[in-house]
């Protein structure tokens, strides 16, 4: 008895249209996602909302998580787990993994790859590069410190000089001079490398020395770092900070004006549960202000605020379209 072709050639057609094919475990008890980050969980910002989103489609799907901290661990192999099991999916945090990436996506062409806050795309059919605009939601973070300030002088730590980073800063600095083009702004970086993330002291240390020049207002670009510039904060009378990440009120309800955040729980769980639900897409997605991907949270204690901000929110959509053209 002949087995019919028509099905088989049928599947090898879709195949050829759609690209590349994942197949995940059958048995989700085998499900693996291991997931790569730099940095320390308990950062109140971007690796704690990365999890959240991460949890949340591991109470979906059932899948095992394993977590690989590359500063620590930095010969882990990406894919296969030390008891031999295959990774479904590889997630990898932060725009420094970028290369990092690539040599994974070019070592598993089998494993679907997504790299979160993506510096640039990441090449290869089994790869996702998700990248933020944070230039809206940071203008208007410009414009609130710009109305805020008492001094005329504003401070920007930056974990370090590079476009992942800029990406806060320019739209910071463009809404705090659209408002109030006299103000200095103080912009200092804390490393050269992704090593920024994770120096706490030195950026309470910058802090304490940008209020020496007359800032009464920080915002801190600065992953983990973040949490030693509030400390620092909280001890300068009348010095403010403006976070990042997540909403960092919760560290300090009276220095904490507000935070401009990712939304990568949300993000992180919709890309997961594309790959468990067998939609997974390889290529780039860029998401900002108008998309719900980025946002500005205004701390409670200063709510008063929270309309003029939001008053100014169709022309922060707007400059981050334009900005995005010029960026074409």
């Amino acid at each position: 008895m002949h087995t019919p072709l028509i099905p088989a050639l049928i599947v090898l057609l879709l195949i050829g249209l759609l690209g590349t094919v994942f197949l995940l475990s059958e048995d989700d008890g085998d499900q693996l996602v291991t997931i790569i980050y730099i940095g320390e969980e308990g950062d109140f910002g971007f690796l704690d909302s990365s999890f959240r989103g991460l949890q949340r489609a591991q109470e979906e799907f059932g899948f095992t998580i394993r977590e690989i901290q590359i500063q620590k661990e930095p010969d882990s192999d990406p894919v296969m787990s030390p008891d031999g099991i295959r990774s479904d999916l590889v997630l990898i945090l932060g725009g420094m993994m970028n290369e990092y990436a690539e040599e994974v996506q070019q070592q598993y062409p089998d494993t679907p790859i997504i790299l979160i806050d993506a510096a640039e795309p990441v090449h290869g059919q089994n790869s996702r590069s998700v990248s933020f605009d944070m230039s809206g939601a940071s203008y208007l973070a410009g414009i609130l410190a710009a109305n805020m300030t008492q001094t005329g002088v504003i401070g920007v730590i930056g974990v370090e000089d590079a476009p992942v980073i800029h990406s806060y800063t320019g739209g910071f600095v463009a809404g705090v001079y659209r408002d109030q083009p006299d103000i200095r702004v103080i912009t200092t970086y804390l490393a050269d490398d992704a090593a920024g993330y994770t120096m706490p002291e030195e950026a309470g240390v910058i802090t304490r020395r940008m209020y020496d020049k007359g800032a009464d207002l920080v915002f801190v670009v600065a992953g983990g770092s973040g949490s030693g510039a509030i400390r620092a904060a909280e001890a300068l009378p009348g010095m403010h900070i403006i976070g990042v990440d997540a909403d960092q009120s919760v560290l300090s309800p009276d220095t904490v004006v507000a935070s401009v955040v990712k939304n990568l729980d949300e993000v992180v769980y919709h890309e997961v549960a594309d790959v468990f639900r067998g939609s997974f897409s390889p290529g780039t997605a860029r998401i900002g202000l108008e998309k719900g991907g980025t946002a500005i949270i205004v701390n409670p204690e200063f709510s008063y605020l929270k309309p003029f901000i939001e008053s100014r929110y169709d022309e922060a959509v707007a400059m981050e379209a334009d900005n995005s053209k010029n960026q074409s």
